[in-house]
């Protein structure tokens, strides 16, 4: 099973909030050692004082014994920190993931309930089949002991739309008959009889599964046989504000399970544990013996040799009872159900259970219930003893210096355990949180728990609930529009103005929301695309809400009906007469779209928002009115001209993005721009004031070309909206170049075509890039400034997001001349595969060109590390992409440290910081998925050719073509297969590098000539004349073209 599953298993960058703490894990071994040194030495102490005491009372012998009582708990967690040990490398558990989607186990979802409200039911259940998981390979069974005709008849409807979802049940039970065990018991020896599964997943018929639950949890099974069940920590969505009855049971999850867990010993908390279906049918099915019969199904596992293990990661989100007495009667059941431990020497259970575990299981129980009686006799006996006298032997000064000395030593050694488990545990809590277990978590009645003490979730039940994409009720065109109208129409000014705010500085490239215009639009007349304008917003910013969590996006709807309500809407609105808020909607859906990798809807929506906004541009110039409608009052305005200003040069970012990497040409070039004698981009100043300046006049002093727009000084932060858009339109020439083969195009290996030659198209890129740079203000620049200084000025995003698309752009440029395969012992070169350039670099320039390029990462690397540090933490599809770029060079040259003479020894830890983002990105935007694969097979590439120096000896880029594409693509096709093959069968070394000239593209004869000119001659066609699309005509793919790659990838 090892050897078969293993090569799918991905290991992902830890929790930071939960891997930090293995820095305290000696210093909690040792303080757990000397508490319990402390501890065996004072109590007896005690003990002996009071027995030679000559006037003893009972109030002496009751505070040693509420003394014990309460120090009871906290010796036990010391012991079980102990026998987990004190190496910190054994760390929390690994976040695993098992990737691929063919082979893998057969697993069953069991979904037992009795008389739960079908909704709740019905919501798990679409989330269980939803989950990320071969269909081929998945059952999902609902077990239902109440016989409910009404949740028979819904998942009979739903099993049309998910064949693999099934309705059992045993008939409607008189008493408990086992409850949820029986239930369990039947899945396992009646239903599954003829098909048994692998393995089993349980969930609670109100826990919602996150979507890669089973690939999160499955590796921990598939990497040790002899583990049996993997349970996760229960993560809960309607906690109330500071948790003050202990329902989380925090310090049960991250601390006393997670010790139990490093021995292989970890307690199932019921729902949310998959299991191997052998080993629990070895051990004789679920107990039946305890209302608990998950915490007894570990002990019998552990006892029969088994390991089980717990996942800490959120992967699935239930409900805590909502009232006093239903949190009582949960707690009183599972205390009943640890007093039923005994029941084990009671036949016939004691007939299914070998003897030494049924003593062991009974007495665990017994001290258990004894224990929770001490609380009780604690909790009363306090009051009594703080109206006594004589608590301690006080008939000499010594007795009493020696019980104050032993006193505070044993309680300050288990006021630091306290303190050292939480802080290992990654959380913050109190130092008695052990208490969270006594009958009504007596830690909470000193008010030692405090409001923020989970570790913060960017997922949450509902968000999961209404991200399933078979959703009945949120699939596209089964949304109520009134509904959807009538909610946006009632959300509140502060709501919305949040909302707005979280938008502009999430998404730079979209700053095109004038703020005081939209809610005036929105609190006068509230029209049909003011309203959707307000959607399209909620729906992106949703998407960081999730990372940002305030408490006010609890009035937000799910972002799915947000999504089918603007798809009908901008259905009906692209064909009115034009409008600014239609436009402006349509950019932040293409953006949305390429998010969520829809690339043709994307390009769909961005190209009508062009066409649009080119008619309300158009109409604005015409000499004479092309439009009987238009209000001179809105030519007046001084702030309507801004909009329109901003906006069009979002389309020409929007444009410039979308068209990157790909063979689409671009729909708006400066060209074009200057036709509609559009002006520079307005400053933040001057887009939130208005200005006087005629924004339409088109003086040539308003050239669009960088060198005659830039003003006498230098472009500060306030102008960042001008820096981008001149950023863009450079960065997609670089893109240009190198989708359009970059150094192997025709002639581009020339004498006069190498990047040193001054006039060189590389070089003339690169000189136009450095202009840019050097027309900003040197505040601007990192990391000679830092995104801390500007997030205080509240540009910190914008400080950001200009620096990497320099160190992008400039990363890209480098890289295209580099080895995409060196040895270990390369230094800086150029390439090493066909063509060849045919002219020698002067001396130090690739060490110049590496130094650049591997700065560049590691600048892109450390400016997301620090704007997340700082809170300027952007999520956009750009931003996510340069994350890729970054990460693939930092594993570039901490595999091949020779490539830049050892200049970069952080590169690991850098790589590290893109890979942390990378993951919460990809939770964000599907956009990351196929990058992170890309990462993994280049770096199963790169480890195996710096272990194993002759495995890929004499191999080039060539031999991985397909992986080579990958890394430069913006527009992402999943091609984990070509990349599996060819890292497989690369392998060995040739007996000689031979190479072959790589495939022309095909084009008619009369445009050879053209795609032989220096590239410069392309970029400016393609830049300046693109509505006469000349040779990109040949390399527009068809939609056809565009599915099949999608679905071979």
């Amino acid at each position: 099973m090892i050897s078969e599953y293993v090569g799918e298993i991905e290991e992902l960058p830890p929790d930071p909030r939960i891997w930090s703490g293995k820095r305290y894990r000696k210093y909690l071994y040792h303080t757990a050692q000397a508490a319990i040194w402390t501890s065996t030495v004072y109590y007896p102490i005690r003990l002996l004082m009071i027995l030679l005491e000559a006037q003893q009372s009972w109030p002496m012998w009751l505070m040693l014994a509420v003394e014990a009582i309460f120090g009871r708990l906290s010796y036990q967690d010391q012991r079980l920190t102990v026998a987990a040990g004190g190496e910190p490398e054994r760390g929390p558990r690994k976040r695993l993931r098992l990737r691929g989607s063919r082979n893998l186990p057969r697993v069953d979802v069991l979904i037992p309930c009795c008389g739960e409200p079908v909704s709740v039911i019905l919501d798990t259940v679409r989330a269980a089949c939803t989950m990320d998981y071969p269909e081929s390979q998945l059952r999902v069974l609902v077990l239902d002991d109440g016989a409910s005709t009404q949740l028979r008849d819904a998942v009979s409807e739903l099993h049309s739309k998910w064949p693999y979802l099934f309705y059992h049940t045993r008939g409607r039970q008189s008493g408990r008959v086992f409850a949820k065990a029986g239930n369990l018991n039947y899945a396992l020896f009646t239903v599954q009889k003829d098909t048994p599964p692998e393995f089993c997943a349980i969930l609670d018929a109100d826990s919602i599964p996150k979507p890669d639950f089973l690939r999160a949890t499955l590796p921990h099974l598939l990497l040790s046989p002899q583990t049996a069940l993997v349970t996760t920590r229960q993560y809960f969505d309607n906690l109330p504000a500071g948790d003050p009855l202990s329902q989380s049971r925090l310090h049960f999850y991250t601390c006393q399970n997670a010790e139990l867990d490093r021995c292989g010993r970890a307690i199932d908390a019921g729902s949310g544990a998959v299991f191997r279906r052998n080993a629990i049918i070895d051990v004789g099915g679920y107990p039946t013996f305890s209302f608990s019969e998950d915490w007894q199904l570990s002990l019998i596992l552990r006892g029969m040799g088994y390991r089980t293990v717990q996942v800490q990661e959120p992967l699935q989100f239930g409900l805590v009872p909502t009232s006093l007495e239903g949190h009582i009667a949960q707690r009183n059941r599972w205390h009943i159900g640890h007093s039923q431990q005994l029941f084990t020497l009671r036949p016939p259970t004691s007939s299914s259970i070998p003897r030494h575990l049924q003593w062991s299981i009974a007495c665990g129980g017994l001290a258990i219930t004894l224990g929770l009686v001490g609380h009780v006799i604690g909790y009363g006996a306090v009051p009594w003893l703080l109206m006594s006298r004589s608590l301690i032997p006080a008939s000499s000064s010594f007795l009493i210096k020696t019980q104050v000395i032993l006193g505070l030593l044993h309680v300050s050694t288990m006021w630091a355990y306290g303190w050292l488990q939480t802080a290992h545990a990654g959380i913050r809590g109190s130092p008695f949180s052990q208490l969270e277990n006594s009958w009504l978590a007596g830690g909470s009645l000193a008010k030692w728990h405090f409001a923020k003490h989970l570790p913060a979730s960017r997922y949450n039940r509902r968000d999961v609930i209404v991200n399933m994409d078979d959703t009945d009720h949120y699939r596209h065109g089964e949304v109520d529009i009134s509904q959807i109208d009538d909610h946006l129409a009632s959300l509140p000014t502060s709501v919305i103005l949040k909302s707005l705010n979280v938008f502009t500085n999430k998404f730079p490239e979209l700053g095109i929301l004038h703020l005081p215009t939209l809610i005036q639009s929105f609190q006068s007349e509230c029209s049909k695309e003011t309203k959707v304008l307000l959607g399209v917003t909620l729906l992106v910013t949703k998407t960081q809400l999730s990372l940002l969590n305030p408490s006010w996006a609890n009035s937000l709807l799910p972002s799915k009906q947000y999504e089918s309500y603007i798809r009908q809407s901008l259905s009906g609105l692209i064909l009115q007469p034009p409008d600014i808020q239609v436009v402006q909607a349509l950019l932040i859906m293409a953006l949305y779209e390429w998010g969520c990798r829809d690339f043709h809807k994307a390009w769909v929506y961005c190209g009508i928002a062009i066409r649009i906004m080119q008619s309300i541009q158009s109409r604005r110039i015409a000499p004479y009115p092309l439009d009987t409608d238009v209000s001179l009052g809105a030519v007046k305005d001084t702030v309507a001209p801004g909009i329109e200003n901003r906006t069009i040069w979002a389309c020409f970012i929007m444009d410039r993005m979308i068209s990157s990497g790909t063979y689409n040409p671009p729909m708006l070039p400066m060209s074009e721009m200057e036709k509609l004698k559009v002006s520079r981009p307005l400053s933040t100043v001057e887009f939130a004031f208005g200005t006087n300046v005629s924004l339409y006049s088109g003086h040539t002093g308003q050239n669009l070309t960088w060198a005659e727009r830039l003003p006498s000084g230098l472009l500060d932060i306030t102008q960042c909206y001008e820096i981008l858009v001149s950023g863009f339109d450079i960065w997609a020439q670089v893109m240009t170049f190198i989708f359009n083969d970059g150094r192997r195009a025709p002639g581009m290996c020339a004498p006069e075509n190498c990047p040193w030659v001054p006039g060189s198209p590389w070089s003339r890129t690169k000189a136009q890039l450095e202009r840019w740079r050097a027309g900003q203000h040197d505040r601007l620049h990192y990391p000679s400034n830092s995104v801390a200084i500007h997030m205080t000025l509240g540009y910190g995003e914008s400080f950001t997001y200009i620096n990497l698309l320099y160190y992008l752009s400039t990363l890209m440029l480098h890289r295209e001349y580099f080895p995409f395969m060196p040895t270990a012992e390369s230094g800086p070169r150029g390439p090493v595969d066909h063509p060849l350039l045919e002219a020698e670099a002067p001396v130090g320039w690739w060490e110049s060109s590496a130094l650049e390029l591997f700065s560049a990462a590691e600048h892109i690397a450390r400016l997301l590390h620090e704007a997340s540090e700082c809170g300027a933490h952007l999520m956009t599809p750009f931003v996510g992409f340069c994350a890729f770029s970054a990460s693939y060079m930092n594993l570039y040259i901490y595999r091949f440290p020779r490539m830049n003479l050892s200049r970069s020894p952080q590169a690991e830890q850098l790589m590290n910081f893109c890979l942390a983002y990378l993951e919460e990105f990809r939770h964000v935007w599907k956009l990351g998925e196929a990058w992170v694969s890309t990462l993994k097979h280049a770096s199963l590439l790169y480890e195996r050719a710096s272990t194993d120096r002759g495995r890929y000896l004499g191999k080039s880029r060539q031999d991985f073509d397909h992986l080579h594409q990958s890394i430069h693509e913006f527009r992402v096709v999943d091609r984990s297969n070509q990349h599996i093959q060819e890292i497989e069968g690369a392998g060995g070394p040739s007996p000689g590098v031979t190479y072959s000239q790589p495939a022309q593209r095909i084009v008619p004869s009369s445009e050879s000539d053209n795609l032989s000119a220096p590239l410069t001659h392309l970029l400016t066609e393609v830049s300046t004349y693109s509505h006469e699309q000349g040779a990109w005509s040949q390399w527009w793919p068809t939609l056809e073209d565009i599915d099949l790659a999608l679905v071979s990838g």
